[in-house]
């Protein structure tokens, strides 16, 4: 018989083979990527243990505390297994957040696999609401023939549901949002072993497969030039919204050198937003640390011109993006809704240079400018995820 603990412990070591077969994970990383293994699992069993395909319920997905998979920081997610021949109903109060969907998607970790391929997304924009913001649809494979109100056809490779709510800043609120399985469904009332032994297996297999995707994504984006500049790259494989583009730069710095980063904004944008990653693709505190900047947080200079300023210290520009210690890294963009191409540029150059190389109207932050805008911060983010 083979114990939990002795499954567990066989997908770590299978974990730590799939870092070496990348040659990936060098002895000054590993205490650091042992807790990026620790957090795929905690998510797997959230993902499993939480929520069941019989009756499903929203889980936290890629929260803060476990940020697998690069989540953006102003995106709070939820998970929900689905049954594609299931019909659902989907309740609650529109809130006044920036962007909010419902994504249709392949796998997920009750399979014992990672979310994949989007096959549907439903807009929040685009629901029907009651003038006080109360909404109520049906989501199934057909429309039932006396059923008169909103309907949405539920895709059949649906297999998980994934609730995204964006905003910018504190003032925005949450869409309140309540999934419920109508059709008639058999469920067990009790858990064998070998439901528990499959959970289980699921937990590791999702693990394993979650792990060695960002490993093989990290490899990819170098295999595209991401460490040269930015690159752009489809997230549509990967649950990524349907008007959202994404643009990554993988970096190295010394303490010595920075990064200013630039993109000429469109005229028009509903959101975007940039962010560090680990090596292991996992989004670093941004709670406490300004590892992430959004459209309402950093300061555009009035050519039209967005600078931020990449360094391992706080170099005094308002638009600095912490790494929060990782020399090595990388760097997401992503632009929602927009109406030109707005491809980021990013330039190297020394610190004791870096005045030279921004405009005059850069805005610079003192020591007390910086700490009130990590108070700001830290409020904005406690205050959507406790």
């Amino acid at each position: 018989m083979v114990l939990p603990f002795d499954k567990l412990k066989r997908t770590l070591d299978e974990a730590y083979a799939t870092a070496d077969d990348f040659s990936f994970i060098d002895d000054e990383l590993r205490p650091a990527y042992q807790n990026h293994i620790l957090s795929i699992l905690s998510g797997a069993c959230m993902e499993v243990l939480g929520t069941r395909v019989e009756r499903p319920d929203w889980v936290p997905y890629i929260p803060y505390y476990f940020p697998r998979a690069t989540p953006n920081p102003d995106t709070v997610y939820s998970f929900a297994p689905i049954d594609p021949d299931g019909a659902y109903r989907l309740s609650g109060k529109l809130g006044n957040e920036t962007l909010a969907a419902v994504t249709l998607r392949k796998g997920g970790a009750h399979l014992g696999t990672r979310p994949g391929f989007r096959v549907g997304e439903i807009d929040f924009s685009e629901v029907e609401r009651e003038h006080d913001g109360a909404f109520n649809f049906l989501l199934s494979k057909e429309r039932p023939a006396s059923y008169k109100g909103q309907w949405f056809a539920l895709h059949p490779e649906t297999e998980s549901l994934m609730l995204r709510r964006v905003t910018k800043e504190a003032s925005e609120e949450d869409s309140i949002c309540a999934l419920e399985r109508v059709d008639n469904v058999a469920e067990s009332l009790t858990s064998s072993p070998e439901d528990h032994a499959s959970k289980l297996d699921r937990i590791c297999s999702y693990t394993l497969d979650q792990n060695a995707f960002l490993l093989r994504y990290m490899a990819h984006l170098f295999d595209i030039g991401a460490d040269k500049g930015f690159v752009a790259d489809d997230q549509a494989p990967h649950g990524g919204l349907i008007v959202q583009q994404h643009y990554f730069h993988l970096y190295s710095l010394q303490e010595d050198e920075a990064l200013i980063i630039e993109a000429k904004l469109p005229k028009n944008a509903k959101y975007w937003s940039i962010q560090t990653f680990t090596p292991f693709a996992a989004t670093p505190d941004y709670t406490m640390r300004q590892s992430a900047l959004n459209d309402k947080q950093a300061v555009a200079d009035p050519d039209g011109v967005v600078r931020i300023v990449l360094a391992l210290k706080d170099p005094g520009v308002a638009n600095w993006l912490d790494p929060c210690g990782w020399r090595k890294g990388g760097v997401q963009w992503r632009w929602n809704d927009f109406d030109s191409d707005p491809e980021p540029k990013v330039t190297k150059v020394s610190i004791d240079r870096l005045q030279e190389n921004l405009p005059r109207t850069t805005q610079w932050a003192d020591a007390s400018q910086r700490m009130q805008a990590l108070a700001q911060r830290a409020y904005y983010y406690q205050k959507r995820r406790r």
